[in-house]
């Protein structure tokens, strides 16, 4: 993109007004999704800690670190890469990339047979879980008839006919894993839960977005996507790595349940992500499609990310001074012991919320290599420091360890501002900043002067909606209107007609 700001025209054109309104009800699409997905999840989690030990969580834990440590080759980034492409895919392309990644996922589940007892046996897990590890790599072969029928929805923007596949997928899987914990399936109520959901989901595919591969494979068509694919992929096997850590090393020195803790605190702590995170995959498709409209995407980008770290500061800011009151009171008091984790998350999460987009921004600006610069310094730290700090602090050190890994988001975040003349400090981060930091501070003081509203639960819920109700007056204010001004423009965008 070498195009400045300057000289890139400022008048929207009729198609970018048309990509803009089917942006915005992408967005529609994808928050009442992810409104309703974690809604279900929440419920099913609650339910889930009840009827399972924490070493359940745990063992699931390192059978989809066994499962997917053998999938890091499945893919390849392929998919991906016929997104990011002008011109729309042909036949040829689509089935050459679909047998391509048959090919590979075929692989992956030998790769799984021949080595699930040998794994197995170094963490000591049962005859049982080492057949869990066999049947999941089945969820591999499933996957490739899900993602190219996805990437064809991506590319033309169709984010409802995607949130309601998500939305019916989640209900399977929630449904079918609190059922197969009340007959006491233990750690393969996740595994048979998510093998339901991926088939409801080719099964709706099949209807909304089918897909029929022809019996070709063109490998040059697969070379040729090789090379923004292979960073992608680079990227999710990096990031991949750096999450072992909690089932190879905090399992192999601290045990199956303290795997159980840190997988617990990282689903619990990711509600403040709930409406941000599943947008990465949005920004991706419309960041492609604006690529040579700077002064668009930087618009856009900015609007992004003042959104998203509005949102997860503000649930970070009621949330964190409160976390053990909840923990105890929603889950239990066996979950006590992540509730540091879950606070270290907390934090580590507003600076993510920043990035999801700035990362699908440099990757539609084929700068894929900024995240995957990113991704090798937070895994050579995470896999350098945690050994070297869990054995004296324990989980609080794992908790650690994620904070500090964000302040090398922050030097990526800075690296792309670079790039592309962006203002995140003044225009998306300094007055909801200031806002959290406030509401954080009278949470803190309403626990302080109330202990005894809180340990009931509609106290805990006034205290979290004045915290809400408080935290949105700030922001306007400090913002001068242009949070609600920006809401009502959306709302006007959503009731258009694409």
């Amino acid at each position: 993109m070498t195009t400045t700001l300057e000289e890139a025209t400022t008048t929207e054109t009729p198609q970018q007004s048309n990509l803009m309104a089917k942006a915005s009800h992408g967005i529609k699409a994808v928050v009442t999704r992810q409104i309703v997905t974690k809604l279900l999840g929440l419920g099913s989690t609650l339910v889930l800690a009840r009827l399972l030990s924490p070493s359940d969580f745990g063992i699931y834990s390192i059978v989809c670190f066994a499962v997917t440590m053998f999938g890091l080759i499945a893919d390849a980034g392929l998919a991906v890469a016929l997104l990011r492409q002008p011109q729309e895919p042909t036949i040829e392309e689509e089935s050459s990339i679909f047998w391509c990644q048959f090919l590979l996922a075929l692989t992956h589940c030998t790769l799984v047979q021949i080595f699930a007892v040998p794994v197995g046996n170094i963490y000591h897990l049962s005859p049982g879980s080492i057949l869990l590890i066999r049947m999941l790599s089945v969820g591999s072969l499933l996957a490739v008839f899900i993602t190219l029928p996805m990437i064809k929805l991506e590319r033309r923007l169709d984010f409802g006919s995607q949130a309601r596949i998500e939305m019916v997928q989640s209900l399977t899987y929630n449904v079918s894993a609190i059922l197969m914990a009340l007959i006491h399936m233990g750690a393969w109520t996740f595994a048979l839960a998510s093998i339901a959901s991926q088939i409801v989901a080719i099964i709706m595919l099949r209807f909304i977005s089918p897909f029929t591969p022809k019996f070709c494979m063109n490998i040059g068509v697969c070379k040729a996507k090789l090379g923004f694919g292979l960073k992608f992929q680079s990227t999710n096997i990096l990031g991949f790595l750096k999450e072992t850590i909690n089932p190879l090393f905090v399992g192999l020195v601290a045990g199956t349940s303290a795997v159980g803790f840190v997988n617990f605190a990282s689903t619990t702590a990711g509600y403040s992500l709930m409406v941000t995170a599943p947008f990465a995959r949005l920004y991706f498709p419309i960041f492609c499609r604006m690529q040579n409209e700077p002064a668009q995407v930087i618009k856009v980008a900015e609007a992004s990310v003042r959104w998203n770290f509005l949102v997860v500061s503000g649930f970070t800011a009621i949330v964190l001074p409160l976390t053990d009151i909840i923990v105890q009171h929603a889950f239990g008091d066996k979950w006590l012991p992540c509730v540091v984790v879950i606070n270290c998350l907390l934090i580590a999460n507003v600076v993510a919320g920043v990035a999801y987009p700035l990362s699908m921004l440099s990757n539609a600006l084929n700068r894929a290599d900024l995240p995957l610069k990113l991704s090798i310094a937070t895994t050579t730290l995470s896999w350098i420091t945690l050994p070297l700090i869990l054995p004296t602090m324990g989980l609080s050190g794992f908790g650690a360890l994620q904070i500090a890994n964000q302040l090398l988001t922050l030097i990526f975040v800075y690296s792309l501002q670079k790039l592309m003349p962006m203002k995140l400090w003044k225009n998306c981060v300094q007055q909801s900043l200031l806002a959290a930091a406030l509401t954080f501070g009278l949470i803190s003081i309403l626990r302080i002067c109330l202990p005894q509203v809180l340990i009931y639960y509609v106290g805990l819920l006034a205290v979290s909606l004045v915290g809400l109700g408080f935290f949105c007056i700030c922001s306007n204010i400090l913002w001068k209107g242009l949070l609600l001004a920006e809401a009502k423009a959306f709302i006007a965008t959503l009731r258009s007609r694409v």
